[in-house]
């Protein structure tokens, strides 16, 4: 399977200030992770853990737009996570990514994403410290 960032702009995905950044999840749709969520987004995609497995994507960032929007296929492997709650937080977070474009906004150590239906900037649904 391939996976990788497709660009709006002409500039190379290199320049843009969020590849080569880590994550790790605060809040998203105002819960608190059970277990430590991660992000990490690379020239290559995206990859991280959801908890109780790791995953990786596809995304497409628009430097100009401030947005970053993801597919539907992760691949993820396999673990089967008994503690409860941990196998509904992987549903749910990557139900949350597939298919969403998020406006994204870096302050200091924080990514915050934000709501972009229809194109305009909403109320944050995610919130994220830098590893």
């Amino acid at each position: 399977m391939s996976f990788g960032y497709t660009t709006t702009e002409a500039t190379s995905i290199q320049t843009l200030s969020l590849v080569d950044t880590s994550w790790k999840a605060l809040e998203i749709n105002n819960n608190e992770p059970i277990n430590q969520i991660t992000l990490s987004i690379t020239s290559g995609g995206v990859n991280g853990y959801t908890g109780c497995n790791r995953y990786r994507g596809k995304g497409e960032l628009s430097e100009s737009e401030d947005t970053l929007s993801f597919g539907t296929d992760f691949a993820i492997t396999k673990m089967v996570c008994l503690q409860d709650g941990i196998m509904a937080q992987e549903t749910n977070y990557l139900n949350f990514m597939s298919s969403n474009t998020f406006f994204f906004e870096v302050i200091g150590e924080e990514l915050a994403f934000y709501d972009y239906t229809n194109g305009t900037q909403g109320e944050i649904v995610a919130r994220f410290e830098q590893l």
